[in-house]
């Protein structure tokens, strides 16, 4: 009986041992499959819904732009030699193609984040749901590294106008000019004494000089060139999001799971 026993209680440790390790190999869910992931996820959700209305705006300002030899015209006769002053027409379209160059960038890394927190767990076969992710993937940092490239280029053109300014706005120059005073006193004894006083100051002056045309032409040349540039920005923005949402929506299935309902793929290319 004693053996019997023995053998029963072998067999239940061994059970409970088997059990254990069974529960131990079930994979955990992270934070990053449960909080990051569902954050993602929801983001994601809300910039879907509003990219047809971000593609439209940007294809509202992309009609305010006028051709290139009227922007040239308009801005040749704005430019005066004695008082430069800021193309504001250019400098507001910079302005407005840069905020959307930015909002693009983030809006693109949501769609990145959204991708790399669905990708799974490395398996042997099965991946080619997994493929199509990377493939994704790929594209959207492609363009997200456009974008930003643009958004970091506008910055030169204050910069490059401020430099061709200087060979046409008017010079300054400085005078020193020195004035003597003469003061005579005299003291109880009738003895006069004169003190020489010399005072130098500065005084600036604006010479205006003739601008060469070419110079003015230049101004000109460079407003029209980044006028061009603020409506190229918002193209390459807005089709961002047309190609990126496009690619989305019609892989949204493998994007969230690449191995399908049941965690495995039959197609693969492995």
């Amino acid at each position: 009986r004693s053996n019997v026993r023995i053998v029963v209680d072998s067999r239940e440790s061994t059970h409970a041992a088997f059990s254990a390790t069974h529960l131990c190999s079930r994979p955990r869910m992270s934070i990053y499959e449960t909080k990051f992931k569902q954050a993602s996820a929801d983001e994601m959700g809300a910039l879907e819904e509003s990219l047809p209305d971000k593609i439209l705006d940007i294809d509202v300002k992309l009609g305010t732009a006028i051709s290139l030899s009227e922007a040239e015209t308009r801005f040749t006769q704005k430019l005066d030699p004695t008082k430069p002053t800021p193309n504001e027409t250019v400098a507001g379209s910079l302005s407005t193609a840069r905020a959307e160059a930015a909002a693009c960038v983030l809006n693109l890394r949501k769609i990145e984040r959204f991708i790399q927190l669905h990708v799974p767990t490395v398996e042997d076969g099965g991946n080619f749901g997994v493929a199509v992710q990377l493939e994704i993937l790929k594209g959207v940092v492609e363009r997200r590294t456009k974008v930003k490239e643009l958004f970091d280029g506008v910055a030169a053109y204050h910069k490059d106008r401020a430099a061709l300014w200087k060979d046409v706005a008017p010079k300054t120059s400085t005078d020193h000019v020195e004035a003597t005073t003469k003061e005579t006193t005299a003291d109880d004894d009738k003895t006069t004494t004169t003190k020489a006083t010399t005072k130098t100051t500065d005084e600036k002056k604006r010479v205006a000089t003739d601008a060469l045309p070419d110079a003015l032409a230049a101004i000109a040349a460079l407003d029209v060139s980044w006028y061009f540039h603020a409506f190229y920005v918002l193209e390459v923005v807005r089709d961002a999001y047309i190609v990126c949402g496009d690619a989305v929506a019609k892989n949204r299935a493998k994007l969230e799971r690449p191995k399908g309902d049941s965690g495995s793929n039959s197609m693969t290319m492995f």
